[in-house]
């Protein structure tokens, strides 16, 4: 069971909330955390508020002042100290007695670490020898989720690079520019990304998909990219073969 801790700012917020009122509340929360494929345990604690307490939110005609966010900590394991994360925003419905879920958002602590690691290397990558120092701890970097060693592979000429958990990309991934390749100590070479295309079993007419707005296309050396336009997707390669993308 979720338990909800209130924090309420107005009179008639108090008035609204009772322990009975918060225990129906406690219910459905509880509910969708048992929803979530994310989620492993609907055991923990969280906080409960509303979103607009202004006077003006407040009068008899509002619907707003009826909505309420909830941020719960769930415990993975009896005795485990990591703590996933669940987020709801929720209308009472006076009418009906009952919450109506307005969207919901779970997060395993591992994303949240994933995401930190991300923005962390991310502002290190100012310049060609911090995207170097970037890359090189990248490689003795264990992925947040299952402490599996990150792999690192370039496209064909070197200079574009990803950086992903070979065991799900979903744990983390994350990909950039190295200018000064030819100076590095990887041999990246052996890294380079296995280029097979699924359906033709050829890598010879297989190019790079190059995403990001462009300014000069004349630019672009089409042996190596296919232009992928603004929308980054999952797909690295192109086969112009018979247009596979993988």
């Amino acid at each position: 069971m979720i338990k909800l801790t209130p924090n309420l700012v107005t009179d008639f917020h108090r008035s609204l909330a009772t322990p009975e009122w918060i225990a129906q509340l406690e219910r459905v929360v509880t509910g969708r955390v048992r929803a979530q494929e994310e989620l492993r345990s609907d055991e923990g604690e969280g906080t409960l508020k509303f979103l607009h307490t202004a006077d003006r939110n407040l009068g008899p005609e509002s619907i707003v002042k009826y909505i309420c966010v909830v941020e719960a900590n769930c415990q993975r394991a009896p005795g485990a100290p990591l703590r996933d994360h669940y987020r709801a925003s929720l209308r009472w419905i006076p009418e009906k007695q009952e919450f109506l879920l307005q969207g919901e958002r779970a997060h395993k602590v591992e994303g949240e670490w994933a995401d930190q690691l991300r923005t962390a290397l991310r502002k290190r990558m100012g310049s060609p020898e911090g995207v170097r120092e970037v890359i090189e701890e990248l490689r003795h970097t264990a992925c947040p989720s299952c402490c599996t060693k990150l792999r690192i592979e370039y496209y064909p000429e070197g200079q574009k690079w990803w950086c992903f958990c070979p065991n799900d990309e979903g744990h983390f991934n994350m990909e950039g520019h190295y200018e000064n390749w030819k100076d590095s100590p990887m041999t990246w070479k052996d890294q380079v990304a296995d280029r097979t295309c699924p359906t033709c079993k050829s890598p010879k007419d297989v190019v790079g998909i190059l995403y990001g707005l462009i300014r000069d296309p004349s630019k672009i050396d089409d042996t190596i990219w296919i232009l992928g336009g603004c929308s980054i997707s999952k797909e690295r390669w192109h086969c112009r073969r018979c247009e596979t993308e993988w």
